[in-house]
């Protein structure tokens, strides 16, 4: 469940993942209807969209930043880590969204 649109198997666990590991039958049901969509490759598709749109927008607020960051080196690290595959949040995002959907009254 944890490579659902994934490009490959290698992902670390994500944390919406840990989070309802304490509900381990409620996993089994997500897992069971994102299946068919992981199958159909709706996942990815909806999260290559959304990197589309990330990309697009960062690229049209581009003149809002200073021209110069002084960050620590960490944290630039820890940043280039979560955006250097846009595809890494945004398939979490798509499927956050989606199970928030999915349990919606």
């Amino acid at each position: 469940m944890n490579s659902f649109g994934a490009p490959g198997e290698d992902s670390a666990v994500a944390t919406l993942w840990r989070h309802l590991a304490h509900w381990p039958a409620l996993l089994a049901l997500v897992c069971s209807a994102f299946t068919p969509l992981q199958s159909r490759g709706e996942i990815q598709a909806a999260s290559a969209r959304l990197a589309g749109l990330a990309l697009a927008e960062g690229a049209r607020m581009a003149h809002l930043r200073p021209a110069r960051l002084d960050f620590p080196p960490l944290a630039v690290a820890t940043i280039r880590n979560y955006v250097e595959d846009p595809m890494q949040v945004c398939r979490m995002v798509v499927l956050g969204h989606a199970l928030e959907q999915w349990l919606a009254p």
